[in-house]
């Protein structure tokens, strides 16, 4: 079967492997779609600091079940249902797993960063892992699955209920996933800021109450003439400084921050203005179980409607070329599919 291996930063190579045996805990699933991520582009440029080469990317995905262990008992996973997958590896044994926020694992590793992905035909996933798709799902939004659980997990770190006035800084694919997961919660009011114009009409188009573009309206004077009161909550998906800045500056005392975006270089902190406006600073660090139940819940309610996001694809054979037309089209894109199958 044909697997992609990073072998250094900027180089995918393309070879053939064997097809993997099924243990009796695990399934085989042939993968249909694996999603790029902002973190799969800087293992691209070298620049993730959490990641060896060679890598065998791949952590958003979809696929369909061909093989299922004799161990597992499980009527949701019976061959040809299709499914996705967690992609933390945990210890068990850490105070965080113990008490249930395995996601911060203290020994985590992550498939397609610091252990293997699914970027081949066929892969070998444990089955209690596994997480089962309506039948009515495209492998698009399956693959979307990961992302919208961020958002998931993000809107409720950052306690977003109804009647929430909700800024979020970065339309990308993540800001997108919390602007409708806010939505999704019964936020009153989503402000989006966004720079790329493509990534604002999407935004548009998927029903955000308030879009601007922080070049032409800062953030803070955004908040102030199109919301007219402060948020309750400023959620930052973007991980730059100058993000950072954006949201601190556009705050109001007593608001929640949530830090999601995953910041190259360590940012400088407004402490004085945490301390005197008594501001909760929050970070949300991926997702857990329950998180990913709820996206696809709400993905199939129609609750999140996540389609929109995809926005190119690009078959397996040309893997690298994803990559090339990313770094040169960033601001026209939203996600990039890898058809496995094609």
């Amino acid at each position: 079967m044909r697997q992609a291996v990073m072998v250094s930063p900027g180089r995918i190579e393309l070879g053939d492997v064997d097809r993997p045996r099924c243990l009796p805990d695990q399934a085989l699933v042939r993968i249909r779609r694996i999603g790029i991520c902002g973190s799969d582009v800087h293992v691209y440029h070298g620049t993730h600091p959490l990641t060896d080469y060679p890598v065998v990317q791949g952590h958003e995905f979809s696929g369909e079940l061909i093989e299922v262990g004799s161990a597992v008992d499980n009527p949701q996973l019976s061959v040809g249902r299709k499914v996705t997958c967690e992609t933390q590896v945990t210890c068990g044994r850490c105070r965080p797993c113990r008490t249930g926020r395995y996601h911060v694992c203290d020994e985590l590793k992550v498939r397609g960063f610091q252990t293997s992905g699914v970027a081949q035909e066929v892969a070998a996933l444990p089955a209690d892992k596994l997480i089962s798709l309506p039948d009515g799902f495209s492998f698009d939004e399956g693959a979307l699955m990961e992302p919208a659980a961020v958002g998931v997990h993000a809107t409720a770190r950052a306690g977003i209920d109804t009647g929430t006035i909700v800024v979020v800084v970065g339309a990308g694919p993540i800001g997108m996933m919390v602007a409708l997961a806010a939505k999704a919660r019964g936020a009153r009011r989503v402000l989006v800021s966004e720079p790329s114009e493509a990534r604002r009409r999407i935004a548009e188009q998927l029903g955000i109450d308030e879009v601007v573009d922080p070049r032409e309206e800062p953030l803070g004077q955004a908040v102030r003439s199109r919301l007219g009161e402060a948020p309750d909550v400023i959620v930052e998906c973007v991980g730059t400084q100058a993000s950072l800045s954006a949201a601190f500056e556009a705050a109001g005392k007593g608001i929640r921050l949530v830090a999601v975006g995953v910041y190259p270089e360590q940012p400088r902190v407004d402490m004085v203005r945490v301390v005197e406006w008594e501001l909760d600073l929050v970070g949300s660090m991926m997702y857990r179980r329950e998180d990913w139940r709820q996206a696809v819940r709400w993905v199939d309610e129609g609750r999140m409607n996540v389609a929109p996001l995809v926005t190119h694809h690009y078959p397996f054979a040309d893997y690298l070329a994803a990559y090339r037309w990313l770094d040169d089209h960033a601001d026209q894109a939203m996600k990039v599919m890898i058809d496995v199958d094609r």
